[in-house]
């Protein structure tokens, strides 16, 4: 058995997080840039820092995890990893 690494675990977390923390203005039913006062300055930073990186984030461990899969299929297979004896 192979050692399993951590980091595409705990960095898909974190993708996670963050989309949740973006879509959580949707979720509590904000307008767009329709607040004032400190839901305003939520939204803005949100918005800045957050939107649509970490969907891209998790997209991308997506085919990390994909292409693992694929490697270790070809690895596995006696006569090189074509289709018709795997």
């Amino acid at each position: 058995m192979q050692d399993r690494s951590v980091l595409p675990d705990v960095l898909r977390g974190v993708s996670l997080l963050g989309i949740l923390i973006v879509n959580m203005q949707d979720f509590a039913g904000f307008l767009e840039w329709r607040q004032s006062g400190l839901d305003r300055a939520a939204q803005v930073v949100t918005d800045v820092l957050a939107n649509g990186r970490f969907i891209s984030i998790f997209a991308m461990l997506f085919g990390w995890g994909a292409a693992g899969l694929l490697a270790r299929r070809g690895r596995a297979c006696s006569c090189g990893g074509t289709r018709r004896c795997c």
